[in-house]
């Protein structure tokens, strides 16, 4: 992985490794200084501040300078900072020093440390400056002395105290807000001076580097998500014969920590594809984001690339990121041989998912992202793909799924179980990685759960369309997952009318086949369970009354469910015009099996939700008997 970033990073335009970049928040003061008769002293008649906000839609030129010093000048994290133990002090520069307004009279920390009889961080920042002062020359630690005593001096104690009560916005400053001083020296020096400190930081440890070679190269321990450290024998191999597994030098660690410093900015797409031997691919891809103002999509991207470079888009890396309160963090990465865009049966025709259950109209699902945004965001109930206002999208592969949105525990349970395969299945093409069984579970959960949540209130059913919805998904998708297909095999949908055409022929009085299977059974079961719960008086119509149903496991457990509510509502259920429903219960109570009904729940669902057969001859009731 270190070496694709390492390759990526190289290739990138300077000016895209600044874009983004946005001054700390809060108040940036800029000193400089004056000789005087041969002497050096802080010009304190002409200082510069601005107060910055994430708010304010501009950054002005005053703090784009601030900024540019502020990036140079600023600690890789808090364990390579150099006010330690307590790590309040952020800058890493004898030109710069930063923290935040908490630490100082007033706030929390300031509060806490006096409590507790701490040193505060206006007593510690000499100690900052003699280890900042040592990536300067003799002769400029001299000179620098001038802008550490406004912070160290006995004999002006804390004046940068009295310089920022002069100032209206010290006072409104939130406890987190920064406050960083400056001075004012050119943008070179800056740079030069945190090269240094970057020369040594950048590894991991010390420890291990190694001499400066004739090319300037130090190698040393990598730093990028590491969490080696020879100070703690637990964390080291106890049985390797070495101590580090290897090096790497201080270029490539220069390219890490630029990498990381890119990806908060929110400057490149993610997930984000890393091509390593096709740079003109790579770079039509990172001028794509640019032109959105770094808005577009990984699916827009690839959209966008299909149609002239489908061919192309392939043998690459797919990184995926957040960056999270605790610091920037990888979900995932991982090597894509092949993108596959659409999505085509064995006929070479687009899927499609059929109206069969009524309600709504068939429509394509032709690419992997409609099947992301028209089939997944529908099975999770718009929680693991969340369509926004404005047609926005959210996609929650990796984030927390709070519960509270996902109209129930189970159906939080069954995004984070399944979410990871999705995922791998969309983005990184691997249809191997979502199954037939896994497709059948996510599915039924869904459909079992909005049953169990379904209230019925002014004649409507809460769930009906959710259910039909997701039976139209999964009856058309229904054999798309199976990676060993049978030859020869009719698809489920079809199926369906061959099912209602069976139980439409029983309810007649026809002559039926005695290879009568379970999932002939199954359909046939449902037709005659929603015909009689169409009966039913009870002040609770919704369709959690289908549960102790769908939960039995055995045809005989099945058919004495059966049999005593037919025996409630004997007196309604056999007036039917030429009781077509009395020769389909027949069939459902004398048909004998010892399998597990649990394999033909798809089939007993389609019985309940399907247009029911049982209301042949009588118009006032033809629809399906416990729709909305």
């Amino acid at each position: 992985m270190i070496k694709e970033i390492v390759q990526f990073t190289e290739r990138l335009p300077e000016k895209l490794k600044t874009e983004g970049l946005k001054p700390k928040e809060g108040l940036h003061i800029m000193l400089s200084m004056k000789q005087e008769n041969s002497n050096w002293k802080i010009d304190t008649d002409n200082v510069e501040w601005e107060y910055y906000s994430k708010k304010d839609d501009e950054i002005t030129d005053f703090l784009q300078k601030c900024m540019q010093l502020q990036i140079n000048a600023w600690m890789i994290d808090t364990n390579k900072c150099f006010d330690t133990p307590t790590k309040a002090i952020h800058s890493c520069s004898p030109y710069c020093i930063g923290f935040k307004r908490e630490h100082l009279e007033g706030g929390k920390k300031f509060e806490a440390n006096a409590s507790k009889n701490k040193v505060q961080i206006a007593e510690r920042m000499a100690a900052y400056f003699t280890k900042a002062l040592e990536l300067v020359s003799k002769k400029e630690k001299q000179r620098l002395k001038i802008f550490e005593n406004i912070f160290t001096s006995t004999e002006h104690p804390q004046y940068f105290l009295s310089l920022l009560s002069k100032n209206e916005k010290y006072k409104e400053l939130g406890e987190k807000e920064y406050i960083v001083f400056y001075l004012d020296e050119s943008l070179h020096i800056y740079q030069s001076v945190h090269e240094r400190y970057l020369a040594e930081k950048l590894f991991n440890t010390s420890s291990y580097n190694t001499k400066i070679d004739n090319n300037r190269l130090i190698f040393g321990t990598n730093n990028f998500f590491n969490g080696f450290n020879s100070s703690m024998p637990f964390l080291l191999h106890q049985s390797a014969t070495f101590d580090i597994s290897g090096r790497i030098s201080n270029e490539e660690a220069k390219r890490l920590f630029e990498f990381q410093q890119i990806l908060p900015r929110k400057i490149l797409p993610n997930p984000l594809p890393i091509f390593l031997y096709q740079e003109e691919l790579q770079g039509k891809i990172i001028g794509l984001f640019k032109q959105s103002g770094y808005k577009i999509s990984y699916k827009e991207i690839i959209e966008t690339l299909w149609d002239k470079h489908k061919d192309f888009l392939a043998n690459y890396y797919l990184l995926n990121y957040q960056d999270t309160k605790e610091g920037l963090v990888f979900n995932d990465f991982d090597f894509v041989s092949k993108f596959e865009y659409y999505l085509k049966d064995t006929a070479g025709y687009a899927w499609q998912i059929q109206n069969l259950f009524g309600k709504t109209n068939s429509y394509d699902v032709s690419t992997i992202f409609e099947f992301q945004n028209r089939v997944v965001q529908l099975i999770f109930n718009n929680q693991l793909v969340v369509k926004g206002k404005e047609d926005s999208w959210r996609y929650k592969y990796f984030e927390e799924i709070d519960e509270k949105y996902c109209k129930s525990a189970r159906n939080r349970l069954n995004i984070l179980k399944f979410r990871k395969a999705i995922y791998e299945f969309i983005y990184k093409s691997k249809r191997q990685a979502f199954t037939k069984p896994m497709f059948d579970e996510m599915i039924t959960v869904s459909i079992l759960e909005d049953i169990r949540l379904d209230k019925y209130e002014n004649k409507q059913h809460s769930e009906y369309f959710n259910i039909s919805k997701k039976l139209n998904i999964w009856f058309s998708l229904y054999e798309k997952f199976n990676n060993i297909q049978p030859q020869n095999s009719k698809p489920m949908a079809s199926k369906l009318a061959d099912y209602q055409q069976f139980v439409a022929d029983i309810a007649s009085g026809k002559e039926i086949s005695a290879t009568v299977n379970e999932e002939e059974f199954a359909f046939a079961a449902g037709q005659v369970i929603a015909f009689i719960l169409n009966q039913s008086e009870s002040s609770n119509n919704s369709y959690q009354r289908m549960e102790p149903y769908l939960q039995k496991g055995k045809a005989e457990h099945l058919k004495s469910a059966i049999a005593a509510e037919i025996a409630r509502y004997k007196h309604k259920i056999y007036n039917y015009r030429g009781n077509p429903f009395k020769a389909a219960a027949a069939f459902v109570l004398s048909y004998d099996s010892e399998k597990d009904l649990k394999k033909y729940l798809p089939q007993l669902l389609a019985g309940l939700f399907a247009e029911n057969q049982l209301y042949r001859g009588n118009k006032q009731n033809s629809e399906n008997s416990i729709e909305s």
